[in-house]
């Protein structure tokens, strides 16, 4: 039995016991291990594994880790993220700034280290790049950009292959701006690696990497009105599913037909107590006043058979309009309006 879904490992981290509160986690690409990665404590910020499969037995008890790594970071582990296709490996980042690299496979932690790299700054983004995905890119919260290849461990090549410390100033983004970073997109088809970003009012940059440097390829706007904060990039159509702070979630195709709706004036939802209350302003006061002074002119002009000839309905009038509105129902009773009295028919 495997975990289906976010909600069943998120269950299942709550109902371990492991005492230090859990920022990140991953499973890996075959769904065999969980990595969850903790707050600093006590000067302990561990990365905790446990087997994600479980049988029928498993369900009503708490299962212990396969173990932790503590020795690699001194502060809060911010990122964690398994490999696409090898199960074993492993990326972590973390607020010291270090990005590192395990090999699960291997028993102790110490030789499961397979390179740490440096970021210098807190880190808020990892992923995997390249052919092969031998390649990790870090993103950190001061808007830098790292991107290292592992396939250089051995040789004399060197790792790095970009080191910007802030894309905001190294993008030239002609007469538009760049705010913050979102993510990393890496295309495997084309074999590219892209950088997402946006502005505060809502616009999102396409951002291309290579060894040269960071190019702005377009921009996605009309669609958000604040910081975009999230984006799932779906493979098989190249689409873009983005959500942000303005409580949207939108949808971009290449080619798709623009649907627009009405939007909001406030995203909040009005309350109960709001729907039951009566909004009262000076137009309505004024209206009311006008109709009950017309009313008491009404009532005068009738008692004094003079200035109005207005008559004040009566009870009568009710009884007459409620019964004729009946289809098919006439009314036995008639007014005599000169004597102001009931007859028959």
């Amino acid at each position: 039995m495997y975990y289906e879904n976010l909600v069943d490992i998120l269950d299942f981290l709550m109902e371990s016991d492991l005492q230090i509160p859990v920022i990140v986690f991953d499973i890996n690409c075959n769904d065999h291990i969980i990595c969850a990665g903790t707050e600093n404590v006590d000067d302990d910020a561990l990365l905790v594994f446990w087997d994600a499969r479980m049988n029928s037995q498993d369900l009503s008890t708490t299962k212990d880790p396969l173990g932790a790594y503590s020795e690699t970071h001194s502060d809060d582990v911010t990122q964690v993220r398994f490999h696409p296709s090898n199960p074993n490996m492993v990326v972590s980042g973390s607020s010291d700034g270090l990005v590192n690299v395990f090999d699960i496979n291997v028993d102790n932690e110490e030789d499961a280290l397979v390179t740490t790299c440096n970021s210098i700054s807190s880190v808020s983004c990892i992923g995997w790049s390249g052919n092969g995905y031998k390649q990790i890119y870090c993103m950190t919260h001061d808007e830098g950009f790292y991107w290292w290849d592992l396939n250089h461990l051995d040789t004399d090549e060197p790792v790095t292959r970009l080191n910007i410390q802030d894309v905001r100033e190294a993008v030239n983004m002609k007469e538009d701006s760049l705010d913050y970073l979102i993510g990393g997109l890496y295309q495997e088809k084309t074999d590219t690696l892209h950088v997402i970003g946006g502005t505060n009012t809502g616009r999102i940059h396409l951002i291309n990497c290579s060894t040269s440097g960071l190019t702005h390829v377009t921009s996605l706007q009309g669609g958000h009105a604040a910081t975009v904060r999230s984006f799932c990039w779906n493979v098989q159509d190249d689409s873009l599913l983005t959500g942000g702070e303005d409580a949207q979630l939108l949808l971009w195709k290449p080619g798709a037909i623009e649907k627009t709706f009405t939007k909001k004036e406030s995203m909040k939802i009005a309350s109960s107590v709001h729907h039951r209350v009566r909004v009262h302003s000076d137009d309505s006061y004024k209206r009311r006043k006008k109709q009950l002074e017309q009313d008491r002119g009404y009532q005068e002009g009738a008692v004094q058979g003079e200035k109005s000839t207005y008559r004040l309905p009566s009870a009568f009038d009710h009884v007459e309009n409620s019964v004729n509105s009946i289809s098919g129902f006439h009314s036995p009773i008639k007014r005599d309006p000169q004597k102001d009295r009931l007859v028959q028919k």
